[in-house]
């Protein structure tokens, strides 16, 4: 659980920008469920806060639940609570994210990212109005609103059995709000730099920091893959590197990646973290220097697996650290 922070989430005037402002004012005053869909660091947190502090439950708590940092049993408990008793020894109560959260708001974060069995358990919450802790004989009323954040088509995922089509219906049945990649509203840069930087000179007490316009200019040509988190981080840092306040282009921490290169191209949407995580592992392999693979031909022995591994557990992570130091 997390304080809540009515951080406006429309910081621009671009088009794809405006459009989302639209639909999420008419899922402002919704008590139903919301799905939001972006990519990672896109900002699917910060709508998320938005809504509950600008709806009708924002005098009470708003719940984010980190979908994909924890395991399933670990998340289960957190999420409906536990009764400790005589069926239960040793274990004692507490209540659970959805307890807390009564009239308020839960944002599960990555909601792809659950296993099928809470999938399930969530889909009966949203159908029945009602929820159980672990160990308990009584019933609860679900008397809080559920907005979900995905940086995975769920549709893709429950068309290959990854996600509950049931759990899909019931948070995508009223409101589907999608958020634009940076790249694709790059006119919203220098109001979005201004911004980030006008906070900057207060916290660093710099009133003369400054982004100068070759700093700009190559901030524009970026590709920023990791969208906001990843722009805000950048100036956050050059901010820190510059003497005299002017922020210029060696200050900034930038790959050289073009800018019409997609911030997830090898990491499309609808995978589940295992496939991105093997997709990830494999674009390090595609480019890895060209020495290393001439060693591996010239010595196949390391590629046999390992002593006592079977040939079929035998996984691209095992191979990965002798591609690098081949």
């Amino acid at each position: 659980m997390r304080s809540t922070r009515p951080t406006d989430p429309f910081l621009g005037s671009s088009q794809a920008l405006q459009l989302l402002r639209q639909q999420a004012v008419l899922a402002q005053q919704s008590g139903e469920p919301v799905l939001i869909l972006g990519e990672s660091g896109s900002g699917k947190s910060t709508l998320a806060a938005w809504l509950h502090e600008t709806g009708p439950r924002r005098p009470h708590r708003f719940v984010e639940v980190p979908c994909s940092r924890q395991g399933g049993t670990d998340l289960e408990t957190r999420l409906f609570g536990t009764v400790g008793g005589h069926w239960t020894p040793g274990r004692t109560s507490s209540p659970g994210w959805l307890q807390t959260a009564r009239q308020g708001t839960v944002f599960l974060d990555e909601v792809g990212d659950l296993d099928l069995n809470l999938q399930r358990r969530l889909r009966d919450v949203l159908e029945s109005g009602e929820f159980q802790r672990n160990g308990d004989v009584f019933k609860h009323h679900a008397d809080f609103r559920i907005i979900a954040g995905s940086s995975l088509e769920l549709r893709a995922l429950a068309e290959r059995g990854l996600f509950d089509p049931g759990l899909l219906v019931r948070l995508a049945a009223s409101h589907v709000l999608r958020l634009p990649p940076l790249r694709d509203r790059r006119e919203d840069l220098p109001y979005l730099s201004e911004t980030i930087l006008d906070r900057l000179r207060d916290t660093l007490q710099s009133p003369h920091l400054h982004l100068t316009r070759e700093a700009l200019s190559a901030l524009e040509a970026h590709a920023w893959p990791g969208n906001l988190r990843e722009f805000r981080t950048c100036l956050e840092g050059a901010a820190l590197k510059s003497v005299d306040g002017n922020i210029r282009p060696e200050h900034l921490a930038l790959e050289g990646q073009p800018a019409g290169a997609s911030g997830n191209a090898s990491v499309p949407l609808g995978q589940s973290r295992w496939e991105r995580e093997r997709q990830s592992i494999r674009a390090a392999l595609d480019g890895a220097e060209e020495p290393a693979f001439a060693n591996v031909a010239a010595a196949p022995a390391p590629l046999a697996s390992p002593p006592g591994m079977p040939p079929k557990s035998f996984s691209l992570r095992a191979l990965l650290p002798r591609l690098r130091t081949g």
